[in-house]
């Protein structure tokens, strides 16, 4: 009786691990069927690929699938009152409009300041970056699919400090090759200068941002900016100068028909690009866009 008993406990055992390797080959079959049905589905759920078996593309009752919006990533730069940071969240006219139709797109993006010349270079380089508030000028119409119009501009000219009234005069352009002028990197007006024959490093000191040459300004570093009265008496004020010490000496009235653009670059897909100015346009005609510019007009001029 124990060699029976001896016998059949053996078998037992033997008939154990027959079902275990049994189990272990139905889990790898299964783990490579799964696998390949993730293959074929381009990483769809396996529900998903059986939705697609009983509803095929093209037949009646099909399932249609709408491709996602790639990762968009929205830059701008400190530009009061149309982007600049305020109790940690970025806020301002452009960016009112900007929000606007991300949301009417549902999507979720953060938006980041940088300095103009890094954001430009990004959203130039870079697919799905959108740039805001950028001019749309000729030398850089190719480069960009313009989306649309987010703001309109403001008074912008050439300002200095009160106390050189005496020293500064300006009544032409071309009395400013007498200066320094504090400019932006790849900034329109930086550019517009450029195209009327200044020189980088010469009449003209260009600086990474709006902020760093007021920062110059009262330094003495340079004689002038050029840039709208209203951003200029914000960056004072959050550098703790006063913006009584500033002064207009002379406008520019061929920059005053331009205005504030979004816009991806040519390595984003044109077929984004539209989608974002269509939500754009149903913004405007929604009367979002007109109460937005509405609520911060008293500051432009």
């Amino acid at each position: 009786m124990k060699v029976k008993n001896t016998y059949f406990l053996q078998l037992s055992f033997f008939k154990k691990a027959c079902c275990l390797i049994r189990f272990f080959e139905l889990l790898i079959y299964n783990m490579f069927i799964v696998r390949l049905l993730r293959v074929l589905t381009g990483g769809a759920s396996i529900a998903l690929f059986f939705v697609m078996l009983v509803f095929p593309a093209g037949g009646e009752g099909a399932v249609v699938l709408e491709n996602p919006f790639p990762k968009i990533r929205v830059l701008t730069e400190t530009y009061p009152p149309y982007s600049y940071v305020d109790s940690g969240k970025v806020v301002g006219l452009s960016t009112e409009v900007v929000r606007a139709v991300l949301e009417k797109l549902k999507i979720d993006a953060e938006i980041e300041i940088k300095d103009w010349d890094d954001a430009y270079s990004e959203a130039q380089n870079e697919a799905n970056v959108l740039i805001y508030s950028i001019v749309q000028k000729k030398d850089r119409y190719n480069d960009f699919h313009w989306v649309g119009i987010v703001a309109p501009t403001s008074y912008e000219g050439f300002i200095g400090l009160v106390k050189n009234q005496a020293k500064i005069k300006l009544q032409t352009l071309a009395d400013l090759k007498r200066y320094k002028v504090g400019t932006v990197t790849n900034d329109s007006k930086e550019s517009f200068l450029i195209q009327n024959g200044f020189e980088i490093d010469k009449t003209l000191i260009s600086y990474p941002s709006q902020e760093e040459a007021i920062k110059r300004l009262y330094a003495g570093q340079v004689d002038l900016v050029i840039m709208p009265t209203i951003v200029a008496n914000f960056f004072s004020t959050m550098q703790h100068q006063d913006p009584g010490q500033l002064h207009m000496y002379f406008a520019v009235p061929l920059l005053q028909d331009a205005s504030y653009f979004m816009a991806f670059g040519h390595k984003t897909s044109p077929e984004v690009a539209e989608k974002f100015k269509k939500a754009l346009a149903e913004v405007k005609e929604s009367g979002l866009y007109d109460s937005i510019v509405k609520k911060y007009m008293v500051t432009l001029h």
